[in-house]
Order: structure tokens, then sequence, then C-alpha cells
């Protein structure tokens, strides 16, 4: 997971933050969320999955980076 979080972040010299750790798993969990919820809907036949991958993934980002600090405990 903190693998992902890393590639969320982005490739830098320094160690992430703390709360930048944190956007990348909240993220993470954002966008498996809203695919679980695409999943539960009814597909049309005009959907493109990859279209459906791409604004989850945007969306995700956009929630994950308006989180301005980490909570207590780290979130866990």
């Amino acid at each position: 997971l903190l693998a992902a979080a890393l590639f969320v972040v982005g490739c830098s010299e320094q160690s992430p933050s703390p709360l930048q750790v944190y956007r990348g798993e909240q993220r993470i969990k954002l966008f498996k969320e809203c695919m679980e919820l695409a999943a539960k809907n009814t597909r049309k036949g005009d959907d493109d999955v990859s279209d459906i991958v791409s604004a989850c993934s945007s969306q995700s980002w956009y929630l994950a980076q308006s989180i301005e600090a980490v909570p207590n405990g780290g979130g866990k």
C-alpha cells in the first residue's frame, strides 16, 4: 500500500510527507469505492470502461487533494 501511495505522490528525492502519504492512501480508498459503485450501476451500451476508470481516478485525486491535514492517529 505504501508503494501505491508513493506512486500517487510522485517520485522525488525527498521522502513524502505524512500528509502526502495519507492523501495517497485516501485516493486509493476513494478510487476503489468509486469503482465499486460504478460496478453496481446498470451499464449503458455507450459506456466505455476506460471513461469510468478515468472519471474515478480524476475524482479520487481531486477529493484526496482537498484533505488539508492528517487526522489524529493517521486516520487509522
